[in-house]
């Protein structure tokens, strides 16, 4: 390595990313989000901020200041922290960067779950059992990606978009 940037790297990676900007307001949302999502799991799972730091291999103040989105989490503390506490890491970023942005993973439908159960339409008892089982950084809703969609249309004998209709759900297509 010479040290020079990969300037045709940056580039194409700009035409392919369609969200929007990360300006310094949206990344300090992120890591707030973010750091909320891992203290509601640590707390979830009855863990002070000692067990937490014993379980990653860090000093306390550390993962507080994680928790409270004042300093950015790198990426392998952040898997460490997953492990941890039993999180799926993408679904985890997943939710921070819609909650953050609005932008959802292309192709995806977010159920809102406490919605479906109450709706008395067939797919209510599974939207109960979801509910019962769901971790907390979740907040009452699934995401769905297309092959799970496919998957639970071809088990219930609809189309995808009778499923969706039945779910409420529009998928969000790249741009």
């Amino acid at each position: 390595m010479d040290g020079t940037a990969d300037t045709a790297g940056d580039a194409a990676e700009s035409r392919t990313y369609s969200g929007p900007a990360f300006t310094s307001a949206v990344e300090d949302e992120f890591r707030t989000i973010l750091g909320g999502a891992l203290r509601t799991a640590r707390k979830s799972r009855k863990m002070s901020l000692e067990d937490a730091a014993r379980a990653t291999g860090q000093v306390t103040n550390t993962v507080s200041w994680h928790e409270k989105g004042k300093t950015a989490i790198p990426v392998p503390r952040f898997v460490q922290y997953c492990i941890a506490y039993g999180l799926p890491p993408g679904a985890l970023l997943d939710s921070a960067l819609e909650e953050a942005t609005g932008v959802r993973p292309p192709d995806t439908v977010t159920v809102d779950l406490e919605k479906l159960a109450q709706s008395g339409n067939p797919l209510a008892s599974w939207a109960e059992a979801w509910l019962r089982n769901l971790p907390s950084y979740m907040q009452c809703r699934l995401r769905l990606t297309r092959p799970a969609q496919d998957r639970i249309a071809e088990l219930s004998g609809w189309s995808r978009e009778q499923l969706l209709g039945l779910l409420e759900a529009k998928p969000q297509f790249p741009q």
